[in-house]
């Protein structure tokens, strides 16, 4: 019908407006690539979420925010389909903005994704007096502060130590510190910042009993962090020994910091599950004693690669054996891209690709990741803590990253080897690390610890964060700044390593107070092998993993 309609038309008079085009635009997703601000101390960009944080330091004025330069783009797959185009950010991002509200700016290919920039900016306010008990009470929303003392103290006739309520050089006090003695009624104290912002803040002194009390206890493998209230100025430390010894020993005074009357040790040097007691002093007087055990130095199930058995009727290999005598052992613990087929679920060897292997060093097995190429696609070799899920259209994959876990090592140490090569496949990259054909490849090493939820990060409740190279889901790649990680630390190189060689990679902690609940290690041949891009012919030999405390 719509045929003989047209056919009726002349080419004179047919109406351009009357033609609909139906075929769809593609989906092109863009992302911040970097932004340069003045006075941030960290940008942080997290393209799953669309969010910008900026991390401003405490002296600049959080209304008035400059943005030097910005830069988006899409992935270079991607940006083949938008030649000639530029991505639209609306409004302008660069410029003076407010901060102190989040700001929605939309960033368009052919459709539009709003992203949000956040300012987060702490000011680090103190306040503290002479015989102080405890830590100070700073209310930053309210404007209050709360100290206490003992009935001891004359808070008519009060000592400030320290007063700073506003940001670093650039705040006028309407008091000195000589000037603040009787609280016996509270106290007001105005303060201006030279962008001319003004707060009224309200100071109580409150008289308690007083008794040296241990507030917190962080047990680590080798070490504890132990905080107690004292009284400011007054010897404040710790005593400590092994449970049932008679001997105490004192902690040193340069493992101790101090907040007020608040007090925290560093214990180190401690024995992994055993237990110990623990008393805090505050000048004559002393706490309860309490006890402690500190955590196992629990080590990687197969650290070393020796359970290694052959899938059920076929001839490429899994890292556990339902027979082997450690129940750790019987099931997957480390995954491949292998598979399990089978054992486990299918993987590349499905389709006659395997990518890891066992190999042997001083006559003992090791694991070998080695990279291949079908079609013109790079598979990249790679072992992990986790399970290998599924295969996606034939050239993608699917994984779930992680095992459970508990302690807190400081350090991964392996023994491995590296042959590297060029990049000869190159099918895409993160838009803030190009890579060409030709580069020397790179491989990569992580270890984390952290409380990922599964049921926030895709995976399952022992391997909680799920990872799809799939070209739709690549925003859920897993890197180090996930908020699920407490600690981490991350190897990468592109130089070749002929001998066996042992590397030590430390883990930095972003908390010294979150417990993990899963350990992720991920081992790849080709660093951006999630992108399928990189060398076809390198290989990476790893043996003898274990946990430093």
């Amino acid at each position: 019908m719509a045929l003989s309609l047209f056919s009726c038309v002349k080419p004179e008079e047919f109406d351009q407006r009357l033609v609909r085009n139906d075929l769809p635009y593609p989906t092109l997703v863009p992302t911040f690539v970097s932004l340069e601000v003045d006075g941030a101390l960290d940008v942080a960009i997290d393209a799953e979420t669309r969010n910008v944080t900026v991390d401003l330091n405490e002296q600049v004025d959080i209304r008035k925010v400059y943005i030097k330069k910005c830069k988006v783009g899409i992935s270079a797959k991607d940006s083949l389909k938008f030649e000639g185009r530029r991505i639209e950010v609306e409004p302008i991002a660069t410029g003076y903005h407010d901060l102190s509200n989040p700001m929605k700016v939309t960033l368009t290919t052919y459709q539009p994704y709003v992203w949000t920039i956040n300012a987060t900016q702490n000011i680090a306010r103190y306040f503290s007096v002479r015989g102080q008990i405890g830590s100070t009470y700073i209310d930053a929303v309210n404007h209050r502060v709360i100290v206490y003392v003992s009935s001891k103290v004359d808070i008519t006739d009060m000592e400030v130590l320290t007063c700073k309520l506003g940001p670093d050089g650039i705040t006028e006090y309407s008091r000195t510190l000589s000037e603040m003695k009787d609280f016996s009624q509270g106290m007001s104290i105005s303060l201006t910042t030279k962008y001319g912002v003004e707060e009224t803040w309200s100071i109580f002194v409150e008289v308690i009993d007083f008794s040296v009390d241990i507030k917190k206890i962080n047990p680590w493998t080798t070490e504890a962090y132990i905080t107690a209230d004292g009284i400011a100025g007054e010897d404040n430390g710790f005593r400590y020994r092994k449970a049932g010894e008679d001997v105490w020993n004192i902690l040193g005074k340069a493992n101790v910091t101090s907040d007020g009357g608040s007090y925290t040790g560093q214990f180190t040097g401690l024995e992994p599950s055993t237990e110990y007691e623990v008393l805090a002093y505050s000048g004559a007087q002393e706490s309860e004693t309490k006890t402690f055990t500190t955590a196992p130095d629990t080590q990687l199930p197969n650290h070393s690669f020796e359970v290694v058995t052959k899938v059920t009727g076929k001839d490429y290999y899994k890292w556990f054996d339902p027979m082997n005598a450690d129940p750790l052992c019987q099931k997957i613990w480390w995954a491949s891209g292998n598979g399990e087929g089978p054992d486990g679920l299918d993987g590349t060897a499905t389709m006659g690709v395997i990518l890891t292997v066992p190999d042997s060093a001083d006559g003992k097995w090791a694991v070998c990741a080695q990279s291949s190429k079908l079609a013109g696609i790079l598979a990249c070799g790679n072992i992990f803590t986790g399970q290998f899920t599924e295969i996606i259209g034939g050239a993608a994959g699917a994984v779930h990253y992680g095992r459970p876990w508990s302690t807190r090592p400081k350090a991964l140490v392996l023994s491995y080897k590296y042959q590297g090569g060029l990049v000869d496949c190159v099918d895409d990259y993160p838009v803030d690390d190009v890579v060409k054909l030709g580069d020397k490849d790179r491989c990569q090493i992580f270890v984390g610890v952290g409380d990922w939820d599964y049921h926030r990060y895709g995976g399952s409740a022992d391997s909680p964060v799920r990872v799809s190279t799939a070209k739709n889901e690549r925003s859920t790649l897993f890197t180090p700044s996930s908020p699920g990680i407490i600690g981490c630390g991350n190897f990468v190189t592109n130089e070749t390593v002929t001998e066996w060689t042992e590397l030590r990679i430390p883990l930095d902690y972003r908390s010294l107070d979150r417990m993990p609940t899963h350990i992720i290690i991920i081992c790849a041949v080709n660093y951006r092998g999630d992108y399928m891009t990189g060398c076809s012919t390198a290989k990476l030999w790893l043996d003898n993993m274990r946990l430093e405390y």
